[in-house]
C-alpha cells in the first residue's frame, strides 16, 4: 500500500480528485495536527469542495500557526467571503494585501467583497491596482467595469469592458455588464443586442434573459417578454428576479392574478427581494384590493428606503383608496424620479400657502397634458390670494396651446409656456428669464397644490367647470351641428399616442366601439388626434357608419377648438387619454370605460377634478365591446 505523502495528496488534488486529497490529508494530520502547510491544503480542498465552515475552521488554525503564509491567508480571507462573513473578510485580505501588496486574486476578491458591502470606491481602487498588477486578467477589466458603473462613471465603465472584450470578445459575464451599460447611457437597442450576445455565449444565463425581458417589456414586446422570462425560468426556477420580471409582464398585459402569482412566487424564494413586493403591489392594485397593495407596497420600501418609484407607486395606492392625505405626502416623492434632474433658476423658497412669505408666485408646470389640466383645476383655490393680497402675481406654466384658455378662465392670473419637455427623462429647466421677468421670489409645483386645498374629497368643487371655453369658437361648431339632422352627436376617441405600445390592455380597437351605434339617432365625431383615418375606415368598412372628423379642425394642436367642439357635443366616449380632461374641461358628460379605477377617481367612481367625468371600471375579463354595451345603455341606447 502506498505510504500518504504530502506530494501524493497535492497530486490528487491538483487533478481534482478532491475526495482522495482529502483522505490523504486527514490520515497526515491525525499524525501532525498542527502542521501549517497541510492544514493550509486541506481547509482549501475543503473549501473548493463547498465544505465552506469546515475550511473555514481548518484554514484559521493553519493562519495562527504560519501567520507570514500568504496561501494560506488569501484562502482563509476567501472561505470568510464565501461563507458571507464580509467585515471578517475585508480584515482578512487586508492582512494578505500588507503582506503581499501585489497578489492580483487577492486584491480581485477583495474588491468583490467590497463591491458586495456597497463600499464602491473601495473596489474601484483595488481593481485599478489590480488592472496594473494584472493587466491582462479578464475578469479583473470585467469587475471593474461593473464597480465603474455602480458608481455613476459610465465613461470610466465602456472603457474597462471594452479592454475586457478586447481580451475574450465572447465573453457572456462582460457582455451582459455592457448590456446593463448601454441601458444606463438609454441606448436600448445596443444594450438589447449586448444582452443577447451574453445569452448566445451562456444560453443559461438567467441574469441576461432577466434584463433583456425587463428592457422589451418596456417598449410593449410583452410577449415576447414573457417566453424569455418563461424559457429562463425553466432553466433556473430558483431565481427570484425572473419571477418577479414576469410579474411585471404579466401585470402590464392586464393579467394580474398570473402576475400576484408570479410575485408570490419570487417572495417565496426571495422574501428580501424588493422588486417582487412592489410587482405584488401592482397586481394587488389591479386587482382592487387596494389595502393589501398598500401594505406590499410598504413591504418593498422597508426594503429599498431610498426607491422613488416605490415611494410614487405608494402614493396612488394611497390616493386611489381615498387615503388623500398620506398619499398627497408620498406624491411627493414624484420630484426623485430615476433620470430626473432638478430645474434651476428658482427663488429658495417653495411657496404653501400656509407660510405666507413670498408675494409672487410662479406654478411650475410636470408631467403630461391631463395632468397639467388636473391639476389647474386648483387655480380657483389660489386666486383668492391675489384678491386679498397675500400674493401679488401668479404665473403658470403650461402647455403653449392652453395659454389662452388659463387666462380667459382664471383672470389675474399670467400663463407663459412650458419651458421642459413632457417626456420620460425631460431635461432640468432654467426658469432664470421667468422669474427676473415677473420677479418671482417663491415657487411650487402644479401637482402639489392638491396637497395644499385638497386633502379630503369633499374639498373638491362640485360645481360646473371652472374653465371658460372661447365663445366665438364654440358658437362655429353649434353652426356646424344645426346642419346634421341626429338626433344625439357623440365624439369619440379611442387610444393615446403615447400608449400605443401598451395595447389592448389600456386601449380598444376602434371596432370596439361599434355598440355606441345602438344609441338612437346617433352620430360619431372623431376627437381622437393622432391620423384616425386609417383607423376610421375600418370602422365604417366594418358598420357602414360614417364618423364625423371635424372640418378644419387640427385635434392635435387646436385645444381650444376641441374644448369649444366638446362643449357642443351630448357626450363624449373616450378611453383614458388628454381627451377626458378636455370634456372635462368642456363640462361636457364624459364616459370612460377603464381597466380598474385610476388614482385620479381618488377612491370614488368619479374624476372628483372633473364631475362631468364618469368612469365605467372594466370587469376582469370583460372586453371592450362589453364595456361600450353598458356606455350606450347609459347614454340611453
Amino acid at each position: 500500500m502506498t505510504e500518504p505523502t504530502l506530494s501524493l495528496a497535492l497530486s490528487h488534488h491538483r487533478a481534482g480528485r478532491l475526495a482522495e486529497a482529502l483522505g490523504i490529508y486527514q490520515a497526515l494530520l491525525a499524525e501532525n495536527p498542527v502542521d501549517p502547510v497541510t492544514l493550509g491544503y486541506c481547509g482549501l480542498a475543503l473549501l473548493q469542495g463547498g465544505s465552506v465552515d469546515a475550511a473555514i475552521t481548518i484554514l484559521g488554525q493553519s493562519v495562527s500557526l504560519a501567520p507570514d503564509r500568504v496561501e494560506a491567508r488569501l484562502h482563509y480571507a476567501t472561505a470568510l467571503a464565501t461563507g458571507g462573513s464580509d467585515d471578517a473578510a475585508v480584515q482578512a485580505f487586508r492582512q494578505v494585501l500588507i503582506l503581499e501588496p501585489s497578489l492580483g486574486m487577492a486584491l480581485f476578491n477583495a474588491a468583490q467583497v467590497h463591491d458586495r458591502r456597497g463600499d464602491t470606491p473601495c473596489a474601484c481602487s483595488l481593481l485599478l491596482w489590480g488592472s496594473v498588477v494584472r493587466p491582462g486578467d479578464i475578469a479583473t477589466w470585467d469587475l471593474l467595469g461593473a464597480v465603474e458603473r455602480k458608481a455613476g462613471r459610465l465613461q470610466a465603465s465602456e472603457e474597462a469592458l471594452l479592454r475586457a472584450l478586447s481580451l475574450d470578445p465572447e465573453r457572456a459575464l462582460t457582455r451582459f455588464h455592457l448590456g446593463l451599460l448601454r441601458a444606463d447611457q438609454g441606448r436600448k437597442g445596443e444594450a438589447e443586442a449586448a444582452f443577447r450576445a451574453a445569452l448566445t455565449s451562456d444560453p443559461k444565463m438567467v441574469e441576461a434573459a432577466t434584463n433583456l425581458a425587463n428592457l422589451i417589456r418596456v417598449d410593449g414586446r410583452r410577449g415576447e417578454a414573457r417566453d424569455i422570462l418563461k424559457a429562463a425560468i425553466g432553466e433556473d426556477r430558483t431565481y427570484a428576479r425572473a419571477w418577479s420580471a414576469l410579474a411585471a409582464v404579466e401585470s402590464d398585459d392586464e393579467q394580474p392574478i398570473a402576475a400576484l402569482e408570479a410575485a408570490d412566487a419570487a417572495l417565496a424564494l426571495d422574501p428580501r427581494n424588493h422588486e417582487a413586493h412592489g410587482n405584488r403591489a401592482q397586481a394587488l392594485d389591479r386587482l382592487a384590493r387596494r389595502d393589501e397593495a398598500i401594505a406590499a407596497g410598504r413591504a418593498a420600501i422597508d426594503l429599498s428606503p431610498d426607491d422613488s418609484v416605490l415611494h410614487n407607486n405608494l402614493a396612488t395606492y394611497l390616493l386611489a383608496a381615498g387615503r388623500l392625505e398620506q398619499g398627497w405626502d408620498a406624491y411627493r416623492w414624484r420630484e426623485k424620479a430615476p433620470g430626473l434632474q432638478p430645474n434651476t433658476g428658482l427663488p429658495d423658497r417653495r411657496w404653501t400657502a400656509w407660510e405666507p412669505p413670498g408675494k409672487r408666485l410662479l406654478l411650475v408646470a410636470e408631467q403630461g397634458l391631463g395632468d397639467e389640466i388636473m391639476f389647474a383645476t386648483c387655480l380657483p383655490d389660489v386666486m383668492p390670494f391675489l384678491a386679498n393680497g397675500r400674493l401679488d402675481a401668479v404665473v403658470v406654466e403650461c402647455d403653449r396651446r392652453l395659454i389662452p384658455l388659463y387666462e380667459r378662465s382664471f383672470p389675474g392670473v399670467t400663463a407663459v409656456a412650458r419651458l421642459h419637455s413632457r417626456d420620460r427623462t425631460p431635461a432640468p429647466a432654467d426658469y432664470s428669464r421667468y422669474c427676473a421677468r415677473f420677479d418671482i421670489d417663491c415657487w411650487c409645483l402644479v401637482g402639489d397644490l392638491p396637497r395644499i386645498f385638497r386633502q379630503s374629497v369633499d374639498a373638491f368643487p362640485q360645481g360646473p367647470s371652472p374653465f371658460v371655453a372661447k365663445t366665438e369658437r364654440v358658437a362655429q361648431w353649434r353652426n356646424h351641428r344645426e346642419q346634421s339632422n341626429a338626433e344625439r352627436r357623440i365624439g369619440i376617441a379611442w387610444r393615446s399616442k403615447a400608449g400605443r405600445e401598451r395595447g389592448e390592455g389600456m386601449y380598444p380597437d376602434i371596432r370596439d366601439l361599434i355598440p355606441l351605434l345602438e344609441i338612437h339617432g346617433v352620430e360619431l365625431v372623431s376627437l381622437q388626434y393622432d391620423d384616425p383615418a386609417p383607423d376610421l375606415r375600418r370602422f365604417e368598412d366594418a358598420t357602414d357608419h360614417h364618423v364625423i372628423q371635424p372640418p378644419g379642425l387640427d385635434t392635435m394642436n387646436d385645444l381650444e377648438g376641441v374644448i369649444a367642439l366638446a362643449a357642443t357635443l351630448d357626450a363624449v366616449v373616450t378611453a383614458r387619454t388628454s381627451v377626458m380632461y378636455l370634456a372635462g374641461v368642456a363640462g361636457v358628460p364624459c364616459h370612460v370605460p377603464s381597466r380598474g379605477l385610476p388614482w385620479h377617481a381618488l377612491g370614488t367612481g368619479q374624476l372628483p377634478w372633473f364631475p362631468s367625468v364618469t368612469l365605467h371600471e372594466r370587469q376582469a375579463g370583460q372586453d371592450w365591446a362589453a364595456s361600450m354595451r353598458e356606455i350606450a345603455i347609459a347614454l340611453g341606447a
